[in-house]
C-alpha cells in the first residue's frame, strides 16, 4: 500500500479502501509518517470521489444551496445534515465525535443507489446516536449516571425523563424521538 512515499494508485478509487485508511488514520500518534501522509491522502482522494457527485450536498452547508429545485434525493440529505447541526452537539455534548460525514460515506459503500436515500439518511441518524451513547458511556457518564440512564433506556418511557442528569436528558429525549421516526410510516417528500 505505501511504496517509496506514496500510495498506490489502485486506491484513489476505492472508496472502501479509502475509508478504511482514513478511520486507521486516526489511530496515529505523534510523528507517524505514514499514518499522517495517509489522513492527507485519504481527505484529498474521499473529496474528489465526492466531487461533482451526489455527496456534495451533504458536504457542503445546506444554505448554499436552493433546495426548493433540487431532487427529492437531495433535499433528503441536505435535511439528515440540518438535523444534526440542529441538535447543536458540540455546544450541548461537547464531548460527542462528530463523525457525521465519515458515517455517511460509510453508508454510502452498502447504499450507493439514488433511491436509498431515506435509508442512508436514517442509517445515518442512527449511527450517530450510537457514536453519542458510545461516547457517553466510555468516556463521559460516572457509574450512577449510567447505571440511571441505562434503567431509564430498558423502561423506554418518557416518566424518567426526570430522574436523569441534564446532559443525558437531551439523549433519552431524542433517541425517543429516533425511535418515534422508526415507527412511524413517514410521507415522502416527493
Amino acid at each position: 500500500m505505501y511504496e517509496k512515499g506514496n500510495f498506490k494508485e489502485s486506491l484513489c478509487e476505492d472508496a472502501q479502501g479509502l475509508l478504511a485508511l482514513y478511520e486507521a488514520s486516526y489511530m496515529r500518534v505523534e510523528g507517524e509518517k505514514v499514518l499522517d501522509d495517509a489522513l492527507k491522502f485519504t481527505k484529498t482522494h474521499l473529496a474528489i470521489i465526492s466531487k461533482g457527485s451526489f455527496l456534495r450536498l451533504f458536504i457542503e452547508s445546506p444554505n448554499t444551496r436552493s433546495t426548493k429545485a433540487a431532487s427529492p434525493e437531495k433535499v433528503a440529505k441536505a435535511r439528515g445534515r440540518a438535523w444534526w447541526k440542529d441538535l447543536d452537539m458540540q455546544k450541548k455534548l461537547p464531548y460527542v465525535r462528530d463523525r457525521l460525514i465519515e458515517g455517511y460515506f460509510w453508508i454510502l459503500v452498502v447504499y450507493f443507489e439514488p433511491q436509498h436515500s431515506h435509508t442512508r439518511i436514517f442509517l445515518m441518524k442512527t449511527s450517530m446516536w450510537l457514536i453519542v451513547l458510545d461516547d457517553t458511556y466510555d468516556n463521559y457518564g460516572t457509574y450512577e449516571e449510567l447505571k440511571i440512564f441505562t434503567d431509564a433506556v430498558q423502561r423506554w418511557s418518557m416518566s424518567c425523563l426526570d430522574l436523569l442528569p441534564d446532559y443525558m436528558k437531551l439523549i433519552y429525549q431524542e433517541l425517543l424521538n429516533h425511535y418515534k421516526e422508526i415507527v412511524t410510516p413517514q410521507k415522502r417528500v416527493w
